[in-house]
């Protein structure tokens, strides 16, 4: 049951900024454990569980949004630029798979510059392994 539960929530997007998908999957999680959940206009998910009698009270706090990207252009070969959102370190994402929401483009963050050091993520691009106006249509 809990690995269940962890699959689906590593398997929702959630990019900060854009967290209602993973706030809306937290809350129907929670409502079958809790008492009253809730989630406010910033998709922040509250819980009540337990004797609320009781003279005391454990508060969990996490954060369920993830570190991701937003595209800033789209090349004419196809390729696509993008910047971080949330701190990325740049030495881990190269030759990582990516999706593209909302259509759910699969992608590869590649550069075409010497892996001799650090790549600034400005030099990094997603390969969306289509064409370029099938990238501009989704």
């Amino acid at each position: 049951m809990i690995k269940n539960i962890l699959e689906k929530l590593c398997l929702t997007d959630g990019v900060s900024g854009n967290e209602h998908n993973i706030s809306l999957q937290v809350f129907n999680i929670l409502k079958a454990y809790t008492q009253k959940v809730s989630i406010d206009n910033d998709f922040n998910v509250c819980a009540v569980m337990g004797n609320l009698q009781s003279d005391y009270h454990i508060m969990l706090d996490a954060h369920i949004d993830q570190i991701g990207f937003i595209i800033t252009d789209i090349l004419k070969d196809g390729k696509i630029k993008f910047k971080p959102v949330g701190g990325i370190d740049n030495r881990i994402i190269l030759g990582k798979k990516v999706n593209i929401f909302p259509k759910n483009i699969q992608g590869i963050i590649a550069s075409d510059e010497s892996l001799k050091e650090v790549i600034p993520i400005e030099s990094m691009f997603i390969d969306p392994l289509i064409s370029e106006n099938e990238v501009k249509d989704s």
